[in-house]
């Protein structure tokens, strides 16, 4: 197998945004606004999302709901006021923001989740097969979610059939497989929910082929001033060690999968620090501006 080309999976997330809402249009004659969105995560879309609105255009109603669909998109017809808006999806962590709507406008907001675990436990078994099924495939299978597991299965399952074991006992929540080291066929991928008390076993087919996933994420950005070019002597660290930027302020490290702390600096500037999670065999985005008038990188 080679392990030239890195990537299946190569979706970009962008560290640090959450809501970014604005009017778009507006409704038509009623009196009413609408707040259109899509819930993400890391790039992808979150179907079944919960969607509560609670405010005081909810009147008598008291909270008013709605629900992501499978392309993670949402709709919702409101009063003129100002939301408590709480999006829940199992697996991920609350968000809340605030939303003002007004007579006849159309609000557009972007939500993107992040993952949480716990605090019970499931166990997560699986099969790998070439794709449309067969005998199962000796390879190396490594989970990923609040921590991150490898074992190598010698006859394409977990647990091992002739061991008489376990699988992996794992926090509620996302998990992600990474299914490698198997000569003639491409890396494979699978995501599921686990949850706590239950047995998940996905199964995981393989393709003829020769593509990689990498085990690393990959952290990047730009460094800009407020008058959108690069910084002199700016400085950035990832859990403490320092990343090197190029001329034009760019930056770029393969870190491990998980959450990261990364900190910028630049003379004159307050630094700027964030907590950061980065995916194996993604890229989390992490644009950093410095200005005179905002502390907002």
């Amino acid at each position: 197998m080679t392990h030239s080309r890195r990537t299946i999976l190569q979706r970009t997330g962008l560290a640090g945004t959450a809501i970014v809402g604005g009017a778009t249009g507006t409704v038509g004659a009623s009196d009413d606004a609408r707040v259109d969105g899509t819930i993400t995560d890391f790039g992808s879309p979150v179907a079944g999302a919960t969607v509560t609105f609670d405010g005081e255009g909810a009147g008598s109603e008291g909270e008013l709901t709605t629900e992501s669909d499978e392309d993670g998109s949402f709709s919702r017809t409101l009063s003129p006021g100002t939301y408590t808006m709480t999006v829940a999806a199992d697996g991920y962590a609350e968000e809340t923001r605030s939303v003002a709507v007004e007579s006849g406008d159309a609000v557009t907001v972007t939500v993107q989740l992040d993952r949480s675990w716990g605090p019970g436990e499931g166990e997560l078994e699986l099969d790998v097969t070439r794709r449309g099924g067969g005998r199962t495939i000796p390879s190396y299978v490594t989970v990923y979610g609040d921590e991150v597991y490898g074992e190598y299965a010698p006859r394409g399952s977990i647990p091992d059939p002739d061991q008489h074991g376990r699988g992996f006992v794992v926090s509620e929540g996302w998990w992600e497989i990474r299914v490698s080291n198997v000569d003639g066929y491409s890396d494979g991928y699978a995501a599921v929910y686990v949850p706590a008390d239950e047995t998940v076993r996905p199964w995981v087919q393989l393709s003829a082929g020769e593509e990689t996933i990498a085990r690393m994420g990959t952290i990047a950005g730009r460094i800009l001033g407020g008058s959108s070019v690069p910084i002199a002597d700016a400085t950035v660290t990832v859990d403490g060690e320092p990343i090197p930027i190029a001329a034009d302020g760019t930056f770029e490290t393969d870190v491990a999968h998980g959450r990261h702390e990364v900190e910028a600096s630049a003379p004159g500037y307050e630094p700027r620090r964030r907590t950061v999670e980065a995916r194996f065999g993604r890229t989390t985005t992490l644009p950093v501006r410095f200005a005179t008038d905002s502390n907002e990188s």
